[in-house]
């Protein structure tokens, strides 16, 4: 129901605070109300694989760091099969890999009520994206920084300034792909199950 899937993107909009960014010229961010959150579905009809796929790209180009939305929902229905797919796209900058099963868990939790016809309600945040940045201006002014100054200086007296096991200069070579290398570890059953399940609820 493509009604009750943008009602469900207002909600998880509504919510989460850095999916309403922008990010100015000078580097500097702002947010935007959820009532100026231009509406992010955009409702298409693919004949195919390939239509399918140049509308996937359009909706990832469609993202506007100085405008917005950094998030956008691509709902295609394919003229071959008759099945509907659903892509979301959100810049990188708003997004990680441990925010986006929190995503998509609140984004089904809010269909399934909706649904039901329950109001949404999301799980409750540990700390919004507002309230951190407040915070963190709060404890840049606060001079406990400059207390610490004198502190960090002492530590580092000395210390060397390159990274360990890099030989100083760092030639160009050494930045290259042809010279990079791979490190490789398995978890087992156990390890993955939390790593994928347990771990990603500390993060809300």
């Amino acid at each position: 129901d493509p009604a009750l899937l943008e009602r469900a993107l207002s909600a998880l909009l509504a919510h989460h605070d850095a999916l309403r960014l922008v990010f100015a010229m000078e580097g500097s961010a702002r947010h935007l109300p959820p009532e100026a959150v231009p509406p992010v579905l955009w409702q298409r009809v693919a004949a195919d694989a390939q239509a399918q796929e140049r509308l996937c790209e359009e909706a990832q180009r469609s993202l506007n760091l100085a405008h917005g939305p950094l998030l956008r929902a691509l709902l295609v229905q394919r003229g071959d099969d008759g099945a509907q797919r659903l892509l979301l796209a959100i810049h990188h900058l708003v997004v990680d890999g441990v925010s986006w099963r929190v995503l998509l868990e609140d984004l089904q939790l809010a269909c399934t009520q909706l649904e039901r016809g329950e109001a949404v309600v999301l799980p409750a945040k540990t700390a919004s994206f507002q309230s951190w940045g407040e915070a963190l201006r709060r404890h840049a002014a606060s001079g406990a920084l400059r207390d610490e100054l004198s502190w960090w200086r002492d530590s580092l007296t000395g210390a060397p300034a390159g990274l360990p096991g890099v030989a100083e200069p760092v030639s160009p070579e050494a930045l290259r792909v042809a010279a990079s290398a791979v490190a490789r570890t398995r978890l087992d059953a156990g390890w993955t199950k939390r790593l994928l399940s347990s771990a990603p609820a500390a993060y809300r």
